[in-house]
C-alpha cells in the first residue's frame, strides 16, 4: 500500500487556493501596514442609531481587504476539513483523514458556538467572550482540546491505534506511513502522523495525551493558585523581611529552568534519595493551609463554634493529603493500604 500524501486528491483543487489565500493575506497585511502609516488618523464617528460608522478612505479600504483575506483563508481551511469528512478515507490524504477522526469534536464545537452566540446576552461574563474575535479564537482552541480529551478518555474515539503499542518496522517513520500487511484504505491502515522512536503511533499518542493534560492541568493551576495566595497574603500584609524572603524564594524558583528540574526529579538517582517524595510532603501542605485560612477568615469571631465546622473539613483534607503523599515501601508510608485512597 502506498503512503498517504498530506492532502491527497483534494489538494489538486485546494492547494492552489490555499497558496492564493496565503499570498492575498500577506499582501493585505502589507497594504494595511502602509495605509496606517500614510493615511491621516480618523476620528471615530457614529451613525444616528448609535452604531459606529464604517471608515472610508485608504485605511478603511485596507481594513476591508485584510478582513476579506482572513475570511478567504478560513474558508479554504474549512474546505479541507469538510472535504476530509465527506470523502472516503485516504482520498483527502493525511489532513482529510485527521479531519474525519475529529468529527465528534467538530460537531461539539459547532453546537457549543451556536448556542453560546445565540444566548450570549443571557450568559453574563461568559457571553461577552463571544463579542471578541480574539476571545472566540482562544476559546475555540481551548475547547477543541477539551472535547478531544473528553471523546478520547470517555468514549475511546478519535485515536486510530493503541498509543502504547509498537509496530515493528515503523520506527521514526514519516507521516502517512502504511501499516505492514494493510491491503485497503481503512481506518487504522496508516500512522497518520508517523511513528516515534519506539514505533508507536504519534497521532494516537497526541490525542491520548490531551486526556492526561486536561486531567492534570486544572489541578496544577488550582494548586498554584492556593500556594500563591497562601504565601502572598502574609508577604503583602506584614511586608518587611518576610516579604523580602518570600519574594526571594519565589524569584529563585521562577528563575530555575522548570524542564531541567522535572528531568532531575525523575532520574533514578534522585528518586532513590527520596527528594521528590519529601518535596510532595511539603508542597501538598499548602492546600490544607489555604482552606484552613479561608474558612477561618469566614468565621473569625465564632471561636470554638467555628472550629466545630472547620475541624471535620480539615480532617478530611488531612486524610486526602496523607493518601497523596503516602507510598508503600518508602519512608513516607504513613497510611495502611486500606486507608490509602490513591
Amino acid at each position: 500500500m502506498e503512503p498517504l500524501a498530506w492532502t491527497g486528491s483534494l489538494g489538486t483543487y485546494l492547494d492552489p487556493l490555499l497558496l492564493a489565500a496565503a499570498i492575498a493575506l500577506a499582501a493585505a497585511a502589507l497594504f494595511s501596514l502602509v495605509a496606517n502609516l500614510l493615511a491621516a488618523p480618523l476620528s471615530a464617528t457614529a451613525q444616528p442609531d448609535g452604531t459606529a460608522a464604517a471608515r472610508g478612505g485608504l485605511r478603511g479600504l485596507s481594513e476591508t481587504a485584510l478582513r476579506l483575506a482572513i475570511l478567504a483563508l478560513i474558508a479554504v481551511l474549512l474546505a479541507y476539513v469538510v472535504g476530509g469528512i465527506l470523502m472516503p478515507y485516504g482520498v483527502a490524504g493525511i489532513v482529510g483523514a485527521i479531519a474525519k477522526q475529529f468529527l465528534p469534536v467538530w460537531i461539539a464545537l459547532l453546537v457549543t458556538f451556536t448556542l453560546s452566540i445565540r444566548y450570549r446576552r443571557r450568559l453574563g461574563l461568559y457571553g461577552k467572550l463571544f463579542d471578541s474575535t480574539v476571545g472566540m479564537i482562544g476559546f475555540g482552541l481551548v475547547m477543541f482540546w477539551v472535547f478531544t480529551a473528553f471523546f478520547v478518555g470517555v468514549f475511546g474515539l478519535i485515536a486510530t491505534h493503541d498509543p502504547l503499542a509498537a509496530v515493528s518496522g515503523l520506527k521514526n517513520k514519516p507521516p502517512g506511513v502504511p501499516m505492514p500487511g494493510a491491503e485497503d484504505f481503512a481506518l487504522g491502515a496508516h500512522y497518520l502522523l508517523g511513528g516515534d522512536n519506539l514505533a508507536r503511533d504519534v497521532f494516537s499518542r497526541m490525542v491520548h495525551g490531551s486526556w492526561i493534560v486536561i486531567a492534570i492541568a486544572p489541578l496544577a493551576t488550582l494548586f498554584s493558585f492556593m500556594m500563591g495566595i497562601t504565601l502572598g497574603l502574609p508577604a503583602g500584609y506584614h511586608g518587611g523581611r518576610l516579604d523580602t524572603v518570600l519574594s526571594f524564594i519565589a524569584n529563585l524558583i521562577l528563575a530555575f529552568p522548570v524542564i531541567l528540574l522535572f528531568y532531575l526529579l525523575v532520574t533514578p538517582e534522585i528518586v532513590g534519595t527520596g527528594i521528590p517524595s519529601w518535596m510532595a510532603v511539603f508542597l501538598f501542605l499548602f492546600p490544607i493551609l489555604f482552606i484552613g485560612i479561608l474558612l477561618h477568615s469566614r468565621y473569625p469571631t465564632r471561636g470554638a463554634a467555628a472550629w466545630l465546622m472547620i475541624g471535620p473539613i480539615l480532617a478530611v483534607m488531612a486524610w486526602l493529603y496523607l493518601s497523596l503523599i503516602s507510598q508503600t515501601d518508602t519512608p513516607i508510608a504513613f497510611l495502611p493500604g486500606v486507608l490509602d485512597l490513591f
